[in-house]
């Protein structure tokens, strides 16, 4: 190759001031977002727009610069961000990393778009089994996250800080439900009425409405011929018992169908919300898009529904909304209405998908294994 060829290979002195302090500049916003998570939007666009600015507008005022501010611009936010991307990258790979040390697939450990992935097709258990068989019994299957399987280091987890994941469920990084509160002291504060709630005399007044719901479970079970879709059943019951004993009702599923009430939508809801729990920064985005995430909004919007019909009647029933709102304590004032329909939020996401899944994978386990399904069921006619 000729000397001449050689040298337009070469970065041109005009080019070398657009990317070497875009990438400088790159360096430093990804120390800022390894140490802060940045949701608010204008701390984002500051930061993702600003520094090619910076650069683009030294560069147009070099005497030798022959671009337009427009086009240094661009330029610049190209390298920034791929530098930006690149070191990313990088540093999620480097044994610098604080869970460098534990197993894992590559793409994982890159981004939690992975874990989005297989939670949005339904597969997200069946994949873990698969990486636990593969690499142990803890895997790193996120950037900052680790799957663990050993029951015996459940101790050790309980005084662990809490994810973001709550703020991708409630698409806003703003008064987040009591789940998504990090703050030790603040989350113990908000979590006393709860306590209240859950106690034992709490939920022995839970029975009732319970036992009317598995009575009418059972007998809509027993009108289906052929195949029963177990998870659909068991999807309506416990968003209608979450509703009786968050909200003292709110939904009439099994007796009406998955076809007359909002069935879908919330079950889309709980899909969606699941998925953004992985990647919340997707979730506080979409937040800002008007029209976006509408089944996670719809599921907003019926647990507001929920929440201010309990309010408007007042208590029938020593519901789980008598306790959020004070209604058990003398002279103690009600909480923000904010605060209760943040609640309203949990009580229907974390009450009626976990009930759900619980149920699904007790039925497969009973089901699977015929010597226990035969001793549960000669206990339970023992005792009932």
């Amino acid at each position: 190759m000729q000397r001449t060829e050689l040298l337009t290979l070469m970065p041109s002195p005009l080019l070398l001031n657009l990317i070497g302090p875009s990438v400088a500049l790159a360096l430093v916003a990804r120390q800022v977002f390894r140490r802060h998570e940045v949701y608010s939007l204008r701390a984002q666009i500051l930061l993702l727009f600003v520094p090619p600015g910076v650069v683009a507008l030294h560069a147009t005022r070099l005497p030798s610069s022959i671009w337009t501010f427009f086009e240094a611009f661009w330029l610049s936010l190209a390298i920034y961000v791929a530098a930006l991307l690149i070191a990313t990258v990088v540093y999620r790979l480097s044994p610098w990393h604080p869970l460098a040390t534990y197993p894992g697939p590559a793409l994982r450990k890159v981004s939690e778009l992975v874990s989005a992935y297989y939670v949005a097709t339904g597969r997200k258990g069946t994949h873990l089994r698969t990486l636990h068989e593969q690499y142990g019994d803890i895997v790193r299957i996120g950037p900052n996250t680790l799957s663990i399987v050993d029951t015996s280091l459940m101790p050790h987890l309980w005084n662990v800080s809490r994810g973001p994941a709550n703020i991708g469920i409630k698409m806003s990084y703003k008064n987040v439900t009591m789940m998504g509160i990090r703050d030790p002291e603040e989350h113990a504060r908000r979590r006393r009425p709860w306590n209240r709630g859950l106690s034992q005399a709490a939920v022995k007044e839970y029975e009732q409405p319970l036992m009317a719901r598995v009575l009418l479970l059972i007998r809509r079970l027993e009108e289906q011929k052929g195949e029963v879709n177990l998870a659909k059943w068991t999807s309506m019951f416990s968003m209608d018992f979450t509703c009786d004993m968050a909200f003292g009702g709110g939904t009439e599923l099994l007796r009406d169908g998955e076809h007359t009430n909002p069935f879908n939508t919330l079950q889309k809801g709980m899909v969606l919300a699941s998925v953004l729990a992985q990647v919340p920064w997707l979730g506080v985005c979409l937040g800002h898009i008007p029209g976006s995430g509408r089944p996670l909004r719809a599921l907003h919007t019926a647990s507001r529904s929920f929440a201010a019909r309990r309010l408007k009647r007042g208590a029938t029933t020593r519901d789980l909304f008598h306790y959020l709102n004070n209604e058990d304590l003398q002279d103690v004032p009600p909480p923000p209405q904010e605060r209760l329909i943040g609640d309203a939020i949990l009580a229907v996401v974390a009450g009626a998908d976990t009930t759900s899944n619980t149920m699904v994978s007790m039925f497969y386990c009973l089901l699977a294994n015929p010597a226990a399904y035969a001793a549960l069921q000669a206990e339970v006619d023992k005792f009932y």
